[in-house]
């Protein structure tokens, strides 16, 4: 005698899980400037656009030296620096929470 199962598959209640994305932390972290000036920031963003941020809410990243600086406006996810570190007053008339754009 032979036996024949024929298995349908169900089909799926609910499409499968789409890319998705994790917030950054919301811990404060510490950077040093190459003279060793500490500065407390905030991680923003998820993995694929992420910016950092002082306490006050102003945008700052990495110069080539090292130094980290208030950033004036994104073109795309490029910051464009000011000349002022982030250890001292922001520039006169700085946006705040200033946000890379995501490039596809």
């Amino acid at each position: 005698m032979i036996f024949t199962a024929c298995v349908q598959a169900a089909p799926p209640t609910a499409p499968p899980p789409g890319p998705s994305s994790a917030p950054a932390s919301p811990d404060i972290v510490e950077g040093r400037q190459p003279d060793g000036t500490i500065i407390r920031m905030y991680i923003r963003g998820d993995e694929r656009i992420n910016w950092m941020e002082t306490e006050k809410g102003y945008t700052i990243a990495k110069d080539a030296q090292g130094y980290w600086r208030y950033v004036q406006k994104y073109e795309g996810k490029k910051p464009v620096l000011s000349e002022i570190p982030a250890d001292k007053a922001p520039p006169e008339g700085l946006g705040k929470n200033i946000r890379p754009v995501l490039v596809k």
